[in-house]
């Protein structure tokens, strides 16, 4: 009989002991491989979602403001695009709500993403039909889900009008010019297509998508190419806010020199931009002869207004900074009768300013001795004659102060008159205010498109008179370090950057280099006009930071542990009941050493045998898991389109790592069989005799050491319910899951350590009684005997409990729950979403007011 025919003779004479171990081993190798593989099949969807929702899209510039459509073909043109890359594909990105009028029925969808391009952006996302023409429109399955409409059947675009000035500043408009643009559906893409499922966000959502030709989108929202003519002279080209680039080197795409081919791209792109895409306007200002450097937006930019003055420094030009405010109303301090409404307030020193052709300004009083101070200001003759003020009185200014929510609460200032200015010479320039389309251009006060409510009825025939004659030319002067101080804002602080040409330079040519050194000087972050790589950083995105594989074995912890602690009391029953046999071995000469070894070879044989079996069965297990995933907890990964990955790799590392845990579960079964002499095993002893001084230590040991560990979990369970322990912990976990995880951990331990000191204790005496007593008696006598066996028991039975328990506390619908802050719904009942930004602070009366608002008093259930 050799030692290999023995371990085969004992594992088929033992079957049924040996197929329970396999079972275990096979359940434990399942569970740990098919969390592995669950991990990957997250992975690699994610990865293939983000694939396929940007087809052969790259690289994308989605620019903060519009710049004009030729950019995209001039791009596409230069050498260096050519060599990397193969498409540039123009494209107008809006967000706006679609309403579908169907049966006497009005379905609104809102943000929905608009696309809009042409063949070269269809050729990329593979749109078919790939021409669009005219008001028709493609659709995805979800929006048409949404609106209950077919191919052929007509929607409305509801779309807000673009404009340069933000809603947010002094003169941004308060309510938008909203525009319904009707369109006809050609075709609903089915959501499994790519352009159903095109978003630039990384994101398993399925989004509202439509497409629609970009000459048709450009021309509803009034960003066309205009030709000249008598009535637009100045005419306006085609503009676009959003570039597609496709790449050809998988690297570029979306390997290692993906962020490099981005910046690349952005640094070729800025050598292409004109004034007009960061909304910059260089005017020439000849009866003046200057050039001021002005923004469509009406404030200038920080970055560009520290080019514009660090350009003309470098090329050796003066520069005379302003900002200009609106003010609601001058008003003399001793007569308040004296006032004068809607005027301009220039942020300029005239004291300071006298280099032509910015100055010197014509004073009508003496000239004040120092520059201007923060609670000066200077007027001119025409309103100090309107106030019926002269140099030292003090006049009160009103003006809107813009509110982080974009309110706008009247303030008052006083200021002390520090001089009177004629008006004339620099005082009288017009150009000192940017031009703003509505106001700037109106014929008379009453004909400004108001920015905000405006008090009509208080303008005087004299504040006509001066609009008339004057227009916006500013009635007073502040110093600009006090004007930026009161007027500055998140988007600049200054309206315009005047530069003072050379000796012997024409106005043009200062316009010219103007231009070109600003452009140069900004970099592309400055800007804000950055391609970015979205298709790399889409597949970094699916990898994630958190490692799915790890988290779907952290979920399946307490199973794994379960499992194991089956496996080594199986395979620990086993051993016991061949004590008898173990004994006679080890009485026939088999030494110590050889009989674990014996022993250990034939567990790690089931081992080997239940991880091969474990590992097929895997892979069922993680197809069943994705299969609930995408059917019956959508609601945990947000996508159906989960699809099963196997990597070799994984599967070896599940195996082997599943091995390793089972096998030291064998090992634990086989650590007692040193302990015990030949003649214990022949009586049929299990484990090794004690004293009953060290069983009384053992027992107190273990009661100590439970009795701390529960305290310790009481006193983390107080932590979390009276709610000092909040936030996130780590990997985006809460601390509350964290420790519902930590404390089952130690309860565990806990409970199993007082289970045992309490089997440890005096079980020696006759078992008294009868009926259930006398049967209750002889269980706990029967647990002693044997209690590494029952503990383990006990650990496992709690193991498999917890997780029950945890699963069904996880299955909570928040929608039929009380609303609570900490909870999913974030103790919100109703949720709305405005087509158009509200601007007022809706926790303030005032915020509700100004939109109607009303809070109705809550009803008593």
């Amino acid at each position: 009989m050799t030692q290999f025919r023995l371990l085969l003779r004992n594992l088929t004479h033992h079957a049924s002991t040996n197929v329970a171990v396999i079972l275990g081993v096979t359940a434990a190798t399942a569970v740990i491989t098919g969390a592995l593989i669950v991990g990957d099949s997250v992975r690699g969807s994610l990865r293939q979602m983000s694939l396929e929702r940007l087809q052969k899209i790259d690289d994308v510039l989605i620019a903060p403001r519009f710049v004009h459509e030729e950019v995209a073909q001039e791009l596409a043109a230069r050498p260096t695009f050519k060599e990397r890359f193969e498409t540039a594909a123009p494209a107008l990105m809006l967000n706006a709500p679609f309403v579908a009028d169907k049966g006497g029925l009005s379905r609104r969808a809102g943000g929905v993403q608009i696309f809009g391009g042409d063949q070269h952006l269809w050729q990329l996302i593979d749109i078919k039909p790939a021409d669009l023409t005219g008001n028709e429109t493609v659709i995805n399955e979800r929006l048409a889900e949404r609106l209950r409409v077919h191919a052929g059947d007509d929607v409305h675009l509801i779309i807000e009008l673009p404009s340069a000035i933000p809603r947010e500043s002094l003169l941004g408009k308060r309510e938008g010019d909203f525009r319904e643009i009707p369109l006809k559906i050609k075709a609903v893409v089915p959501d499994g297509s790519g352009a159903a499922r095109l978003t630039l966000n990384p994101t398993q959502q399925l989004p509202l998508n439509a497409f629609v030709s970009l000459g048709y989108l450009q021309e509803s929202v009034e960003l066309a190419r205009v030709e000249r003519s008598r009535r637009n002279r100045e005419g306006s080209i085609a503009k676009i806010n959003a570039i597609f680039v496709s790449a050809k080197s998988p690297g570029d795409q979306m390997g290692a020199t993906a962020s490099e081919a981005a910046t690349s791209l952005s640094d070729e792109l800025a050598a292409l931009l004109v004034p007009a895409d960061l909304g910059l306007r260089v005017a020439v200002d000849a009866p003046r002869g200057y050039v001021s450097i002005e923004s469509e937006q009406q404030i200038l930019d920080q970055d560009v207004s520290a080019a514009a003055t660090e350009s003309a420094k470098k090329l050796g030009l003066s520069t005379s900074p302003v900002l200009d405010y609106l003010a609601n109303e001058l008003v003399n301090a001793k007569d308040p009768k004296k006032f004068s409404m809607y005027s301009v307030v220039a942020g300029l020193d005239p004291v300071s300013t006298v280099t032509p052709p910015f100055g010197p300004f014509v004073w009508a009083s003496p000239v004040p001795t120092h520059p201007l101070g923060p609670d000066e200001i200077v007027l001119n003759d025409w309103i100090a004659q309107d106030l019926n003020t002269k140099a030292n009185d003090e006049v009160r200014l009103r003006y809107h102060l813009v509110s982080s929510h974009g309110e706008l609460p009247e303030v008052e200032k006083t200021f002390r008159v520090a001089g009177i200015l004629k008006l004339e010479g620099p005082a009288a320039d017009p150009g000192l205010v940017p031009v703003v389309k509505g106001i700037t251009d109106a014929k008379t006060i009453n004909d400004w498109k108001q920015p905000f409510p405006m008090k009509l009825d208080r303008v005087t025939h004299r504040d006509d008179k001066y609009w008339d004659d004057h227009r916006a030319t500013p009635k007073s002067f502040v110093s600009l370090e006090t004007a930026q101080k009161l007027w500055g804002s998140r988007f600049g602080s200054l309206t315009s950057v005047r530069v003072a040409p050379k000796a012997g330079q024409t106005l043009e040519q200062t316009a010219t280099e103007m231009q070109r050194a600003i452009l140069k000087s900004l970099t592309p972050a400055q800007t804000h006009l950055q391609f970015q790589p979205v298709k790399y950083t889409g597949v970094q995105a699916a990898a994630g930071s958190n490692d799915f594989s790890e988290l779907f074995l952290g979920f399946s912890f307490f199973l794994i542990l379960a499992a194991t602690f089956l496996i080594g009391l199986i395979f620990r029953l086993g051993i016991e009941r061949r004590a008898t046999t173990i004994g006679l071995l080890a009485a026939v000469g088999f030494t110590p050493r050889r009989l674990r070894w014996l022993f250990l070879e034939e567990g790690l044989v089931l081992v080997a045998i239940g991880g091969v079996l474990g590992t097929i069965v895997a892979v069922g297990f993680a197809k069943l898991m994705v299969y609930g995933l995408t059917h019956w907890w959508t609601q945990a990964v947000g996508t159906t389109s989960l699809e099963v990955f196997i990597l070799p790799t994984t599967v070896l590392t599940g195996f082997v790592v599943s091995v390793i845990v089972t096998a030291l579960a064998v090992l634990w079964g086989l650590r007692q069989l040193k302990a015990l002499s030949p003649r214990e095993l022949l009586a049929g002893a299990t484990e090794p005799a004690i004293s009953a001084a060290k069983q009384r230590g053992r027992s107190r040991r273990s009661l100590t050491i439970g009795t701390g560990l529960l305290i310790l979990a009481g006193v983390l369970l107080i932590g979390v319910l009276t709610g000092r322990v909040q936030g996130e912990a780590f990997e985006g976990l809460s601390w509350g899951v964290v420790l519902f995880f930590l404390d089952g951990m130690i309860i565990l331990v806990g409970g199993v350590m007082l289970i045992a000191g309490l089997l440890d204790g005096e079980h020696s005496a006759a078992v008294r009684g009868r009926g259930i007593t006398g049967l209750a008696r002889l269980g706990v006598r029967n647990t002693a005997r044997q209690r590494q066996r029952s503990t383990t028991s006990v650990a496992l039975i709690a193991a498999a409990t917890f997780v029950i328990v945890a699963v069904g506390a996880g299955r909570r619908n928040p929608a039929v729950e009380t609303p609570d802050k900490n909870s999913g719904n974030g103790g919100f009942r109703l949720v709305a979403e405005s087509t158009e930004p509200i601007l007022p602070d809706l926790n303030t009366p005032a915020g509700r007011s100004s939109l109607s608002m009303k809070i109705a008093p809550a009803s008593a259930e």
